[in-house]
């Protein structure tokens, strides 16, 4: 036996492949398979637009935090509301803590599960949606398992934009999506957003934020990385 065969390596566990037992054989090659398969589906995604070219690149084993303490406690957080029945997950804070990475590393380890999932901005959303009339352009936004909304509170969501996320959130929360929010605004400062700029139909908002009940809020602490 050549010194190269004694010390081929297995690309999975690492260890000497020939130490393998038949069992460890099967369980690192169905690993490997499923490695594959990520990142096929991770290309996939990218090239068809329906996630940004960070997908697959924020995944929790890279989030840095400044705190030791506080990166378990929003890792486990994150990581928990996966397994939630809650609909809707709103992380916000500062400009720059994190709160699209960790939204990504969320969306990341429901595609590792098997679900569907899409991510835009809520600009870039708004956009497509009046201008096309809210048709097949927006269309993977509603039927997507796992859909992230970036920057929740940067838009200017008047009467027409309101009636389109309502519309948006509804056929969601109709078909299980579970959608994901980001935003610099507090929770109970979240509605401040749409004072003033919905022609005064309060009832719309107020029906838009039941269809995203039950909801997880997390707070992504941090200094800003930008």
């Amino acid at each position: 036996m050549s010194l190269q065969e004694q010390s081929r390596e297995c690309p999975m566990c690492h260890r000497c492949s020939l130490e393998h037992t038949e069992a460890e054989i099967n369980a690192c090659w169905d690993a490997h398979l499923h490695n594959d398969y990520l990142e096929k589906v991770t290309r996939e995604l990218r090239l068809s637009g329906r996630v940004s070219s960070q997908f697959g690149k924020h995944t929790f084993d890279k989030w840095v935090f400044d705190d030791e303490k506080q990166k378990y406690k929003t890792l486990q957080e994150c990581k928990e509301w996966h397994f939630s029945k809650d609909t809707a997950l709103y992380l916000y804070g500062s400009c720059g803590t994190g709160k699209t990475f960790a939204a990504r590393c969320i969306l990341f380890q429901a595609m590792q599960g098997g679900k569907t999932v899409a991510e835009i901005t809520a600009y870039d959303l708004l956009k497509r949606a009046l201008r096309f009339e809210g048709m097949e352009l927006t269309r993977q936004y509603e039927a997507a398992k796992y859909l992230l909304i970036d920057d929740f509170d940067k838009p200017n969501w008047d009467e027409k934009a309101t009636a389109y996320i309502w519309q948006l959130f509804n056929t969601r929360a109709e078909n299980g999506g579970r959608t994901i929010l980001t935003s610099n605004f507090e929770p109970k400062n979240l509605r401040d957003i749409f004072a003033g700029q919905t022609g005064g139909n309060d009832t719309t908002v107020e029906s838009m934020f039941q269809r995203l009940h039950p909801v997880t809020s997390i707070e992504i602490v941090g200094t800003s990385r930008r």
